[in-house]
């Protein structure tokens, strides 16, 4: 009578709750990716003023509890927001140097213009400066780069002071003020910096074909 109890008692026995990792890792990558966005809005309203862990709760609608969880200061938040934000921009950066000098050029403000969220919340966020500088000098010697692949400049002390100001007119700073203080557009400033730079070149190759 006993043994009929256990069998009955095992076959009655739950199975064990099987979980999907994959789907609940999803759901936190998004989460965390919500905190991240929203704490990047809050630094363009506040032009990279302190947010803190309340607000972003408040905004984004996400617990207190739950970015706590996700991020356990305000230092792991920031970096992965700086790491978000990089990872943005450099993906951005890659597609523009497939393109020709102007051209990157040209098209880098249109992009600042689609984006410009990240890129105010990259330029005034209190966090990244390292980050930002190293992405910089990237930027700066991808530009030359691209320039001494497609027009036949010889390196001197002058042209390259030339080339180095060439580099620094495509820049989210510039692009930040003539749209916050004149108004324009990234098209409008892009196809001038086209212009600007496609002068100064010509100047670099004329004066380097009258030595």
């Amino acid at each position: 009578m006993a043994k009929r109890k256990v069998l009955k008692k095992v076959k009655t026995q739950k199975k064990p709750r099987s979980y999907d990792l994959s789907s609940r890792r999803e759901k936190s990558e998004a989460v965390s990716k919500t905190i991240i966005e929203t704490l990047v809005h809050l630094l363009v309203e506040s032009r990279g003023a302190d947010v803190s862990f309340k607000e972003v709760s408040i905004k984004s609608k996400v617990p207190l509890r739950t970015i706590f969880r996700l991020f356990k200061d305000k230092e792991e938040l920031h970096r992965a927001t700086d790491d978000y934000l990089t990872k943005i921009i450099s993906s951005s950066v890659s597609e523009l140097a497939k393109l020709s000098f102007l051209a990157f050029a040209k098209n880098t403000f249109s992009v600042y213009d689609r984006n410009s969220d990240l890129v105010i919340a990259y330029l005034f966020s209190s966090f990244g400066r390292q980050a930002r500088e190293i992405l910089r000098r990237r930027f700066n010697s991808l530009l030359i780069e691209q320039i001494l692949k497609e027009r036949k400049i010889k390196l001197n002390p002058d042209s390259e002071v030339k080339l180095a100001l060439m580099a620094s007119l495509v820049n989210a700073k510039l692009w930040y003020d003539l749209r916050t203080d004149f108004g324009y557009s990234g098209k409008q400033i892009g196809e001038v910096i086209e212009w600007a730079l496609a002068t100064l070149l010509r100047e670099v190759e004329a004066s380097q074909g009258r030595k």
